[in-house]
């Protein structure tokens, strides 16, 4: 029902975690950890695991070239190595949707392409290492290069780690203080990917997308981006999740990728809460190098809609990334623009304050963060499609008026159980803890062994 390279992660972490305390690697750990996590991705996919080999290979070589280089020109090695990184990523992602139009030979579907299992983020993780040892001269050994490359628990779909977010626990590692941890995050991780996300793409986004936009009811077309949106957060969560708790079971601490986004009050909130790493690799790397320093107000907004742009189409090569990029990019500018007319008029900033409030902002940004999410999983005249006849919803029957209204207020419920009950787990004793995460470990089993549904791959391996 779930990938199964996760639970291969989990039975090895486990295995691992149950020698860990009775070993010492010393400074060999990390060898010990890249060695493991080659066999693990040699399982999963041996083609990405040469191609990430390679890849590793060229950062290498680009950190000892500029170490040697004395010339006039000393980023050229630097320079040379993140085009070559770059490469592989770019072909993936640009040949699928080049030759889409072209008919299929030999009965052999064309579209259908390889791409190396995590390529997106290896390729971002060792261009981080290039650009932070050279800005921040923080020096590279060859098996920490190793490890951030090949760390098997982030290494399909994220979080992307650099020389500075990936830590050793060290002293505090210890059986009784990780065990309970490490295994809540995991099981949280796989129910939210079992019970929630397969549940809706098996039971509500394959069947009516099945049926084809233009058959949808006006109230499904309402609900859908909704759904769309609750499948990949709780998807990619989830493995967030799973990798974080593995991570912590291999003695590593690895950054959070997640802080309830939804919550968010305005998309400038909402890209510091939603895959934390990667809006963050933008935002340092790419967004600040293109607007440079002291940038006025209208180059910082070029700079946020082009590396949006680019962070749509780093997910694939093809219009509806390209716009979901666009829309995301123009709303930022549309926050800040917001924001800065507020601090010069305290009228504008009470008026706003006055109309929207606390759940006022939230609700605004998320359904336009929900609209979004049409261009990334639609092409773009199906989403074009689904937007008007969505548009066309007037509540008629029972069931076309229950099913929004139904799906709204369960939405509002979780933003005020989400506001009132943050810190309340960690409150509660522990032996309830254990029998809710035991009822919980139950249901993921029951769904595991008895739906018959299609296995389902987290969502972002595809990236």
């Amino acid at each position: 029902m779930f990938g199964w390279e996760a639970v291969v992660g989990c039975i090895v972490a486990l295995t691992c975690f149950a020698f860990f305390p009775r070993i010492h690697l010393g400074e060999w750990k990390e060898w010990f950890l890249v060695v493991l996590s080659v066999v693990v991705l040699a399982f999963w996919q041996p083609a990405g695991l040469l191609i990430t080999v390679g890849m590793t290979a060229v950062a290498w070589l680009t950190i000892i070239g500029r170490e040697k280089e004395k010339g006039p020109f000393p980023c050229i090695p630097t320079s040379v190595g993140i085009i070559l990184l770059l490469a592989p990523l770019v072909i993936s992602k640009s040949l699928p949707w080049l030759i889409s139009p072209t008919p299929s030979v030999s009965g052999y579907d064309l579209t259908r392409w390889f791409v190396p299992l995590g390529l997106s983020f290896t390729s971002f993780r060792l261009i981080g290492v290039l650009l932070d040892s050279t800005a921040l001269k923080i020096p590279v050994s060859f098996s920490r290069l190793a490890l951030l490359s090949f760390f098997f628990p982030t290494f399909p779909s994220g979080p992307i780690t650099t020389l500075q977010s990936l830590k050793e626990l060290g002293n505090e590692y210890t059986w009784s203080s990780e065990l309970l941890p490490a295994g809540e995050r995991i099981l949280a991780g796989i129910a939210r990917k079992v019970l929630l996300a397969d549940t809706l793409k098996e039971f509500v986004i394959d069947p009516w997308l099945a049926q084809g936009v233009g058959q949808l009811e006006p109230f499904q077309c309402l609900v859908l981006p909704v759904v769309f949106g609750m499948y990949i957060y709780w998807d990619f969560a989830g493995y967030s999740d799973m990798a974080i708790g593995i991570a912590r079971l291999l003695g590593y601490r690895v950054p959070e990728n997640f802080n309830r986004p939804y919550m968010s009050r305005n998309l400038i909130d909402f890209w510091r809460r939603w895959h934390i790493t990667l809006s963050e690799w933008i935002r340092v790397r790419l967004m600040m190098k293109i607007a440079g320093r002291r940038a006025g107000i209208v180059k910082l907004s070029i700079a946020t809609i082009i590396s949006m742009s680019l962070c749509g189409l780093w997910h694939g090569f093809g219009w509806g990334y390209f716009l979901w990029g666009i829309w995301h990019g123009i709303g930022l500018v549309a926050v800040h623009l917001v924001g800065e007319a507020g601090k010069r008029s305290e009228r504008l900033r009470n008026a706003i304050r006055r109309t929207t409030g606390a759940f006022g902002s939230t609700f605004l940004t998320f359904i336009y963060v929900t609209i979004g999410w049409v261009w990334f999983f639609l092409p773009v005249r199906d989403g074009a499609a689904l937007i008007q006849r969505g548009m066309q919803w007037r509540g008629g029957d029972t069931v076309e008026f229950l099913v929004p209204v139904g799906v709204a207020a369960g939405l509002t419920a979780i933003y005020i159980a989400g506001n009132q009950g943050k810190h309340l787990w960690e409150r509660l004793p522990l032996p309830v803890r254990g029998t809710f995460l035991a009822g919980l470990l139950g249901l993921v089993v029951y769904a595991v062994l008895y739906r018959h549904g299609v296995k389902q791959e987290f969502i972002y391996t595809q990236f």
